[in-house]
């Protein structure tokens, strides 16, 4: 009996270990947005976009968290809207939105996917 209790115990927190946390916290100086749902959507298939996570614009912030079980690039999106593609992954993320320009960091890869979306506008204007 001790024995299956020591070998539950080692299982919990193996499973508990593989679990990787993200967090995204954002703000927007638009008081139009106040009161607004985004939502992180991934593609679930072919042209299908399921919803992983939402939230609500209050007093110009806004914050994602949950679980994660790999890296996946998912759209930020506001109503039907996207606004811009993140990396979503282990770590403490930050973005801010406004009407003009979006801004993505806190982690490698988007820092580099936000290089890229920067460098993208200057080539479109």
């Amino acid at each position: 009996m001790k024995n299956k209790l020591y070998l539950l115990l080692i299982s919990v927190l193996f499973f508990a270990s593989c679990s990787q946390e993200y967090t995204i916290s954002g703000n927007s100086e638009e008081s139009m947005y106040d009161g607004k749902m985004l939502y992180l959507r991934g593609a679930s298939s072919l042209n299908n976009f399921a919803a992983i996570d939402s939230c609500q614009i209050q007093h110009g912030a806004f914050h994602f968290y949950g679980d994660t079980d790999s890296v996946m690039l998912v759209g930020l999106y506001m109503g039907g809207d996207r606004l811009m593609p993140v990396v979503l992954e282990q770590g403490n993320l930050s973005i801010e939105v406004s009407h003009l320009k979006t801004k993505l960091s806190g982690s490698v890869l988007n820092d580099k996917l936000n290089k890229l979306l920067v460098k993208r506008s200057k080539i479109l204007a």
